[in-house]
């Protein structure tokens, strides 16, 4: 443990799924850990599930204040001479959905988080980085280099994200700071929990305008055609 002991790690999305996951095995490994969760009952059961190394606060990542608070918080907890080692931009939502069937809010809800909220995220704490010599950790997807029918919002915002990770990489090389995209494969979380996908599916589809409601018919919906298994 003793050179991860003076390992600082920032991860977003730490109420299930990879961050919490990650939070905890860092810990073990004596990583010290400020582990962001969207909400009071994330941040309470990681902090009863993990050592005293591992901070847990709440931030949404689409809030400019929360980033914010969360920088102002961890650069009183670092000590003098050290940065953030990771920063683990974890943070994400889906929907599903046709295209013609998603309302613009929807797609631009799911951009916030899974776009807008790491380039937040990523431009507050590139100095801690910098410092460190560190690196940036952006969960992708598959859906960012794949796109999938019914995740047109998505596979939008993940392409866009794996767009900007190369671009960070290119820009943190010359201060030896490295940028890395992780790409999961197909994983049952919450995020991908089938009652509410099919309940917001099924939601979508009683809210269609009628020129597009009679290019659909309630069997589309019960045949089964949406995915609920998706990768992350």
């Amino acid at each position: 443990m003793g050179q991860n002991n003076n390992r600082y790690i920032l991860i977003t999305g730490c109420d299930s799924g990879f961050g919490n996951l990650l939070a905890k095995r860092l810990d073990l490994i004596g990583c010290h850990v400020f582990a962001a969760c969207l909400t009071q009952q994330g941040v309470t059961q990681l902090a009863q599930s993990t050592s005293s190394r591992v901070k847990t606060f709440m931030m949404d990542v689409t809030q400019q204040q929360d980033i914010e608070n969360a920088y102002s918080m961890i650069k009183a907890a670092l000590p003098e001479d050290r940065g953030i080692w990771a920063v683990v931009n974890n943070a994400g939502i889906l929907r599903t959905g046709l295209i013609d069937w998603m309302p613009m809010e929807e797609y631009k809800k799911v951009a916030d988080v899974n776009l807008w909220g790491m380039v937040a995220v990523t431009k507050r704490f590139i100095p801690m980085v910098i410092r460190e010599q560190g690196r940036f950790v952006n969960v992708v997807s598959l859906s960012g280099v794949l796109p999938y029918e019914y995740m047109g919002a998505y596979t939008i915002s993940k392409f866009a994200a794996e767009g900007f990770t190369g671009v960070l990489r290119r820009e943190m090389a010359p201060f030896n700071v490295q940028v890395s995209s992780i790409k999961p494969g197909v994983f049952r979380s919450s995020l991908v929990s089938p009652q509410p996908l099919l309940q917001n599916v099924q939601k979508m589809y009683e809210n269609l305008p009628p020129e597009t409601l009679e290019n659909y018919d309630e069997e589309f919906i019960s045949a089964g055609t949406f995915p609920t298994d998706i990768d992350k």
